[in-house]
C-alpha cells in the first residue's frame, strides 16, 4: 500500500506533534515539581531555620534577663523577661503552622514543654528567692538541664530542616538536569526525524516530477514516449497515468495531422491533375473535329474547378467540425446519381492510368435522407 503525500506529511508531522506534546507535559509536570520543591525549601524549611534560630536567641535574651532579675531583682529586667517569653511563645505558634516534618514537630512540641518547665522553675525560684531556705545552686541546675536540652532540640531542628532543604536542592538540580536531557534528546530525535521525513518526502516527489520534465521536454521535440512505471506516491503516479494519455492523444493529434496533410494534399493534386490533363487535350487539338467530346473534357474542367473549390471548402468545414459548428443540408433523394457523378470526375485520372471504370446501375435502390455534398466526400 502506498501512502499519498499528504499521508505521509500528517503522519510526520503527527509524530513530532507527539513528542513535542510530550516534552511539554513531561517539562510543565516537572517544572511544577520544581516551583513546589522550591516553594517548600523556602517556605517550609528555610522559614523553619529563621524561626528556629529566633527562638533560640529569644531563649538567650529571656535567659540573660532571668538572671539579671535573680541577681538584681530589678522589676524592669522581669518585665523584659516577660515581654521576651511573648515573643517566643508567638514564635512557637508560628512554628507548628510551618513544620511538616512528624519529627520536627515532636521536638518542637517538647521544646514548648521544656519552656513551660523553666518557667514553671522560674516562678518557683521568684516565689523563693526571699526565703531564708533558698538555696539557688538547685534552680541554677534545674534551669540549665531544661535550657540544654530547649538548645539541644532546636539546634536538632535546624539540622533536620536545613538537611531537608539540601534534599530538596539535590532533587531540583537532578530534575533540571532530567529535563534539560529530555528536551536536548526530543530536540535531537525530531529534527533528525524531520530531516529524514523531509528529506523521503521530497525525493519521492522529485524524482518522479524530474521524469515528467524530461519527458515534456521530449515531447516538445516530437517524441511521444510514455512513462513506465515509477516509484511515487498516488497523485505523483495519477499524474503520471494522465500525462500518458496525453501523451498517446498528442501522438493521435500529430497523426491525424499527418493525414490530414496527406488528405488535403489528395483533395488538392486531384482536381489539378484532372484540369492539368484535361486541358493538355484540349490544347493538342484532340477533339476539335468533336465537339461534343471537346465539350465533355470543358465540363470536366469546370467540374474540377468546382470540386477545387469544394475541397477547400472542405477544409474548411472541417474545421468548423472541430469547432463543432457544421452545417448539413438533408434531402430525400437517390444515391445513384451521387455515385455516377464521383466516378465521372475520377475517369480522366483512370483513362490516363489506362484503368477502365465500368459502373453498373443496381436495381431499384430506395431513396433515402442525405446531404448530397457529405455523401459526395465520402465517395471521393
Amino acid at each position: 500500500m502506498k501512502f499519498s503525500i499528504f499521508q505521509r506529511l500528517t503522519f510526520g508531522y503527527v509524530i513530532i506533534m507527539i513528542m513535542v506534546f510530550f516534552l511539554g507535559t513531561f517539562c510543565i509536570y516537572n517544572i511544577d515539581k520544581l516551583n513546589k520543591l522550591t516553594a517548600s525549601a523556602a517556605s517550609v524549611d528555610g522559614k523553619t531555620i529563621i524561626l528556629m534560630e529566633k527562638l533560640f536567641d529569644n531563649m538567650v535574651s529571656q535567659i540573660s534577663f532571668e538572671k539579671k532579675y535573680i541577681i538584681s531583682k530589678d522589676y524592669d529586667f522581669y518585665n523584659q523577661f516577660i515581654e521576651i517569653n511573648k515573643y517566643f511563645k508567638k514564635d512557637i505558634e508560628e512554628s507548628e503552622k510551618t513544620v511538616t516534618d512528624s519529627l520536627q514537630k515532636h521536638l518542637l512540641h517538647e521544646i514548648k514543654t521544656q519552656h513551660s518547665d523553666y518557667l514553671s522553675v522560674f516562678n518557683k525560684e521568684k516565689k523563693n528567692i526571699d526565703d531564708k531556705t533558698y538555696r539557688p545552686g538547685v534552680y541554677k541546675k534545674e534551669k540549665y538541664l531544661i535550657v540544654t536540652t530547649i538548645n539541644i532540640n532546636l539546634k536538632k531542628i535546624i539540622r533536620l530542616a536545613r538537611k531537608s532543604r539540601n534534599n530538596k536542592i539535590i532533587r531540583s538540580k537532578q530534575i533540571s538536569s532530567n529535563v534539560f536531557k529530555v528536551m536536548v534528546f526530543t530536540v535531537i530525535f525530531v529534527f533528525i526525524f524531520g530531516f529524514i521525513i523531509s528529506f523521503y518526502n521530497t525525493k519521492s516527489i522529485n524524482r518522479p516530477i524530474q521524469i515528467l520534465k524530461n519527458k515534456t521536454k521530449e515531447i516538445a521535440n516530437g517524441e511521444f514516449g510514455i512513462v513506465s512505471n515509477i516509484p511515487a506516491p498516488p497523485e505523483i503516479s495519477e499524474l503520471a497515468k494522465h500525462f500518458n494519455i496525453m501523451c498517446k492523444r498528442l501522438q493521435e493529434l500529430d497523426e491525424m495531422k499527418r493525414d490530414f496533410v496527406s488528405y488535403v494534399s489528395h483533395e488538392l493534386r486531384t482536381p489539378l491533375t484532372v484540369i492539368k490533363e484535361a486541358s493538355a487535350m484540349l490544347l493538342d487539338g484532340r477533339y476539335t473535329d468533336k465537339p461534343k467530346k471537346h465539350k465533355e473534357l470543358m465540363s470536366i474542367v469546370k467540374e474540377e474547378c468546382e470540386r477545387l473549390i469544394n475541397s477547400v471548402n472542405r477544409i474548411l468545414d472541417l474545421s468548423c467540425m472541430e469547432a463543432q459548428m457544421a452545417k448539413y443540408f438533408f434531402r430525400t433523394a437517390s444515391i445513384f446519381p451521387v455515385i455516377q457523378k464521383c466516378v465521372l470526375k475520377l475517369a480522366p485520372i483512370a483513362r490516363k492510368k489506362n484503368i477502365d471504370i465500368e459502373l453498373i446501375p443496381p436495381g431499384l435502390l430506395p431513396e433515402i435522407n442525405m446531404d448530397d455534398e457529405r455523401i459526395d466526400q465520402v465517395m471521393i
